[in-house]
């Protein structure tokens, strides 16, 4: 009952006195006033049940038209054998453009962003910037090991000025 929970656009935001007080982060103390859980959940009108969709940072908004990332990453892969990690970025025409990470040798990235390209392009049927792509040697993880997005967006970031 302390919980106030409230869907947004963004996903559950979460405060009250049950939030934690603290937390370490990089190094850093942070004290939270509220949590955002970047889920897409649909409300039950019946019967008001939370039903969890996926994942706010799991999709793309180009032009009005959706995106999952973790479909374009899969579908790459299954097609082309090339790893790759998706993710938003700002777009003054379209809102987003699909940024992405590719897993190779420098030297091999000129050809396996052409293969990625023409693999989105016949799939989706639509043109993705292939400016909006860089070569890693390994695709960045998190603590756990899982794929890190917001790791992958900064040094795509960090790197644009050499792109």
């Amino acid at each position: 009952p302390h919980v106030k929970a409230t869907n947004t656009p963004q996903g559950l935001v979460f405060s009250g006195p049950n939030l934690c007080m603290a937390t370490l982060q990089n190094g850093q103390w942070e004290t939270p006033t509220d949590y955002l859980l970047p889920d897409i959940i649909d409300i039950r009108e019946s019967d008001g049940t939370w039903i969890y969709k996926a994942r706010a940072k799991w999709f793309i908004n180009r032009g009005g038209e959706k995106f999952s990332l973790e479909k374009i990453e899969q579908d790459v892969l299954k097609e082309t054998g090339i790893e790759v990690l998706g993710f938003p970025i700002k777009d003054q025409r379209l809102g987003e453009e699909l940024g992405l990470v590719i897993q190779c040798h420098p030297d091999e990235f000129s050809h396996q962003k052409e293969k990625v390209f023409f693999c989105l392009k016949r799939i989706y049927l639509r043109e993705f910037n292939p400016e909006m792509a860089l070569p890693v040697d390994e695709i960045p993880r998190n603590e756990s090991q899982k794929k890190d997005r917001k790791k992958s967006l900064e040094i795509f970031c960090k790197n644009l000025n050499t792109l």
